[in-house]
């Protein structure tokens, strides 16, 4: 799976834009500097906005002021289902809980 980013910066904003394989997901700390980039992608390829993200790439997205929050509960039900493990015993994850990731 090849997952490409890029970054563009104008000033002090910035927009970054994921692509796997047709699907984007362009996030900015400027809502004008990514709807310019959006308009000018439209002018080269047809393009359908689907507003806020929230499913990706087997990942659910939750968004709410100054946070977002991924799970894969989905993806892992489906892969316990698929080995007939769904009804195994939850095991404690080795990760910290609320993990926040810097950016």
């Amino acid at each position: 799976m090849l997952i490409t980013v890029y970054k563009k910066q104008v000033d002090d904003k910035i927009v970054i834009v994921i692509v796997w394989v047709d699907d984007l997901i362009i996030a900015s700390d400027s809502m004008q500097l990514m709807e310019e980039f959006k308009e000018s992608m439209k002018t080269q390829f047809k393009m359908k906005d689907l507003g806020r993200i929230t499913f990706f790439l087997g990942m659910d997205f939750k968004q709410s002021k100054g946070e977002i929050k991924m799970n894969q509960k989905r993806f892992i039900l489906k892969i316990l289902e698929r080995f007939g493990m769904i009804d195994c015993k939850p095991r404690l994850t080795p990760c910290e809980q609320r993990l926040e990731f810097v950016w």
